[in-house]
């Protein structure tokens, strides 16, 4: 019973011709292909080819020097956070320890690095971590005094800062007038951003 409701199903949509008509398609269709394939031009043309690097490079070089600007101006905000959180951290470490506890700035090979630890460590034994590449610490406009080429910033037990108040300033590898500084303004510890 089943296969003659098939059947007549089939019969009902004209099955034969269907199938007549999808082989005809298949050989229509193949045959058509081949003509268009074999005719077609694919590609570009030289001329069209120049034209586009033309363009692209009229559009990199207007768009170069704001994004190294662009760039160079995240850098020093990143440094700056960086330089910031040490700032609190060696203020946090001096209050939970109970001791005076030093951030040290320096510069190697023009690349800013900075290292925390108590007062009684030298600087040259602590652990150093580097600055974002090509930012480092303008001695210009750092008001901290160095001492054997390294900045430094102290706080006491209570995290008031231990003595120099200042400033540490930073500048990136095209040396523009853009600067990000750190401050540590008053004795009582309060260290803020200062952009110029």
């Amino acid at each position: 019973m089943q296969q003659s409701w098939a059947w007549n199903l089939l019969d009902l949509f004209g099955a034969q011709k269907i199938a007549e008509h999808r082989s005809s398609f298949r050989k229509v269709s193949s045959h058509d292909f081949r003509k268009v394939k074999a005719s077609s031009v694919v590609g570009f043309s030289m001329l069209e080819v120049i034209t586009v690097l033309a363009i692209a490079g009229i559009l990199v070089a207007i768009a170069a020097p704001s994004w190294l600007s662009f760039h160079n101006t995240w850098q020093l905000n990143a440094a700056q956070d960086e330089v910031y959180q040490a700032f609190r951290q060696a203020q946090s470490e001096a209050k939970r320890r109970n001791i005076r506890w030093q951030v040290s700035f320096r510069n190697i090979e023009g690349q800013g690095q900075y290292a925390l630890h108590p007062v009684t460590m030298p600087p040259a034994l602590a652990a150093w971590s580097e600055l974002p590449k090509g930012v480092q610490f303008d001695p210009r406009q750092t008001t901290l005094r160095p001492q054997n080429g390294v900045y430094r910033l102290q706080f006491n037990h209570q995290g008031h800062v231990n003595g120099q108040l200042g400033r540490v300033s930073l500048i990136g590898r095209q040396r523009m007038r853009t600067r990000r500084s750190v401050l540590a303004s008053t004795l009582i510890g309060a260290v803020r951003k200062i952009n110029n």
